[in-house]
């Protein structure tokens, strides 16, 4: 089993390989994401009409497990988000989290800094998370209110 907190042995000892991450603007429609109007059109054989469909900004990881298999991370409304390059990055000591690899923190200086970056943002709530994608030469670690969309392509 694959997911943030858990042991992700399939990345096994040396984790993930990072291959992209990238901001989009997509669309939703009930739960499908679609790139544009015309894929809309496109799968949806009753009336076309806008109603119930959504903009949302995401932000989409891909990482690869070194058997060849790809791992889309999908964060939707994310609040903030950093891609840090691994030898320059300084390990957090006191910081508290769950997993290998995809990491969910209960505690961290970015969980404490959020506040002053992000408007309404409390670490005290408990939908207010951070999320830590620890991949070959790429930490990057995800402030969101809505867990990870993980899906195998």
């Amino acid at each position: 089993m694959v997911g943030f907190g858990e042991s992700n042995e399939i990345f096994g000892g040396y984790g993930p390989i990072y291959l992209s991450c990238e901001d989009r603007t997509l669309l939703k429609k009930g739960d499908r994401y679609y790139e544009d109007a015309v894929d809309i059109e496109d799968d949806d054989e009753e009336e076309e009409d806008e109603l119930g469909v959504e903009e949302v900004q995401s932000l989409i990881i891909r990482v690869q497990s070194f058997g060849g298999k790809e791992l889309r991370i999908q964060f939707d409304d994310y609040m903030m988000y950093m891609n840090r390059n691994e030898p320059f990055s300084a390990e957090e000591t006191d910081a508290v989290s769950q997993g290998k690899w995809l990491l969910k923190f209960e505690k961290s200086r970015l969980l404490d800094l959020g506040k002053f970056f992000v408007k309404g943002f409390s670490p005290t709530l408990l939908d207010d998370a951070h999320y830590g994608i620890y991949a070959d030469g790429h930490f990057i670690d995800v402030l969101t209110r809505y867990s990870p969309i993980l899906v195998w392509e």
